[in-house]
């Protein structure tokens, strides 16, 4: 088994969102996503008061 980190969205202050694709011998790879989700990129303010203090980068493009 490999695992790889993959960044998977790009906040303020250099915070990131992190990902792990995990190489299996059985299924392939997996991913393990602790990113934001598409909901949340097309509407921000279902992130809360936070979104503003974190800064996150929301674009589509950075999801994997």
């Amino acid at each position: 088994m490999k695992v790889h980190h993959i960044n998977c969205g790009t906040m303020a202050f250099g915070f990131v969102d992190h990902c792990l694709v995990v190489e299996t011998p059985s299924s392939g790879l997996v991913l393990v996503d602790t990113g934001f989700g598409l909901d949340c990129i097309r509407n921000p303010r279902l992130l809360g008061w936070t979104r503003h203090i974190v800064g996150p980068v929301l674009r589509e493009e950075e999801r994997p």
